[in-house]
């Protein structure tokens, strides 16, 4: 038998040493666990090239503001409250191609300009060097992880702003890796767009898209005024 102070002291203190027990808990469990999103019903995905002088195409001359407006009208003009995404990256010599991943709204809301997009850009990018095929595959292997758009229940659009002249180590490895990631694209039922490209880099791309089994796409070279937006009908 317990003496009763004792008994009465364990009964006192074992409610505190629960509650902060629970409490501890709590704290580690917050930090552990994300809330998972619900599914878009779209999903588009833009990558940059701010490498070398065509970031003063994408940039300066307001190119890559032009094209995500336009974007953004098309695919999601009647969007407001939906849990639809804009991806935005950037083909640059940093290994860091994403940028921003948020709903249309956010993305019109943080960058009202073609100035404030433009510094953003800018800001994250290393125009030393051109690691476009892999930029690009990093872009979609991040949208592809979202299980919705692998299993094709989101729809998802892929546009890729570039000369392709790619510096990068190895490059003809990373455009296989691409060649790869657009079969991915396919199997999902994604619509791709490539643009600006070296009006001699067209044709290869073309041959890809056609081997990809991607059903709707563009791809243009830059001397396209006016690029064309697939659609997903």
């Amino acid at each position: 038998m317990f003496p009763r102070y004792l008994v009465c002291f364990l009964v006192m203190i074992t409610p505190a040493v629960l509650v902060c027990g629970c409490t501890k808990h709590t704290d580690q469990t917050d930090e552990q666990i994300s809330i998972a999103r619900e599914d878009a019903e779209c999903i588009v995905v833009i990558a940059i090239d701010l490498s070398g002088s065509f970031a003063d195409l994408m940039t300066r001359d307001g190119k890559a503001y032009d094209f995500t407006c336009r974007v953004l009208d098309k695919y999601f003009r009647n969007s407001v409250g939906t849990n639809n995404r804009v991806i935005i990256a950037q083909l640059s010599a940093t290994n860091r191609a994403l940028l921003f991943d948020g709903t249309p709204m956010q993305l019109r809301q943080r960058f009202p300009t073609a100035a404030e997009f433009r510094e953003f850009l800018l800001s994250k990018s290393d125009p030393r060097g051109s690691r476009i095929h892999d930029g690009i595959v990093d872009a979609i292997e991040y949208a592809l992880s979202d299980a919705s758009v692998a299993s094709g229940k989101t729809r998802m659009a892929l546009f890729a702003l570039s000369d392709f002249d790619d510096n990068a180590f190895e490059p003809q490895q990373s455009q296989r890796r691409l060649a790869d990631q657009l079969k991915a694209l396919g199997r999902a039922n994604c619509v791709v767009g490539f643009y600006f490209l070296e009006h001699f880099r067209v044709p290869a791309w073309r041959q890809a898209f056609r081997e990809s089994g991607v059903r709707h796409w563009v791809c243009e070279s830059e001397i396209v005024a006016y690029p064309t937006l697939p659609s997903f009908d």
